[in-house]
């Protein structure tokens, strides 16, 4: 049964070789865990057919997860240039540039934020830490505020929101505004003034 999956579309590439018949076969080699399989077919995959934007950014998922972070990089870029409205593909080039201490993961972030719809509370919230976090690590410290200010508007309701603002409030030594932030619902335990 493992093979199962694979050999359907390796059937299907002798019958007529096409571009999404590799990134088919691609996906079923990742799904079973063969990457180095999956890798080269979705390189087929992009020669016969540099467009398809999902083989570009599956392989640039593949590649940062096996440490070629150039090459996924590469990916992401191309994935980007063909579906500049894909907000998970700004969020990976943002975190594949952040983890190398490259600033650019801030406009990355800039742009998930702006993607996220901000009916989906939850992921925008998440968006706007995320932002906030990168502000913080490249020494915007107001700007990181502001993000993790909205990250806790997007959703009030999650607690570890509100903690993390606070944290952050402290780092920056705003001590009043981090014991307003903690004294806020909904957690479940206050916050106890410094010092």
């Amino acid at each position: 049964m493992r093979s199962c999956c694979p050999q359907f579309y390796q059937r299907a590439l002798q019958l007529e070789p096409q571009a999404t018949t590799h990134a088919g076969l691609a996906a079923a080699y990742a799904k079973l865990g063969m990457r180095a399989e999956a890798v080269a077919s979705y390189v087929r995959a992009i020669g016969l057919d540099p467009e398809l934007h999902d083989a570009q950014f599956q392989l640039g998922e593949l590649l940062r997860a096996s440490g070629d972070l150039e090459g996924a990089k590469h990916c992401y870029a191309q994935a980007l240039r063909l579906r500049p409205e894909r907000a998970e593909t700004w969020s990976c080039m943002g975190r594949l540039l952040r983890a190398s201490g490259d600033p650019g993961a801030v406009a990355c972030f800039r742009e998930l934020v702006r993607l996220t719809p901000a009916e989906n509370k939850e992921k925008a919230s998440e968006a706007h830490r995320t932002l906030g976090s990168a502000l913080w690590e490249g020494g915007w410290h107001e700007p990181a505020l502001d993000s993790y200010r909205l990250a806790v508007d997007q959703a009030p309701e999650l607690a570890a929101r509100w903690l993390e603002l606070a944290a952050k409030q402290l780092e920056a030594r705003e001590l009043a505004p981090a014991e307003s932030t903690c004294r806020c619902p909904p957690l479940p335990l206050p916050c106890r003034s410094p010092g």
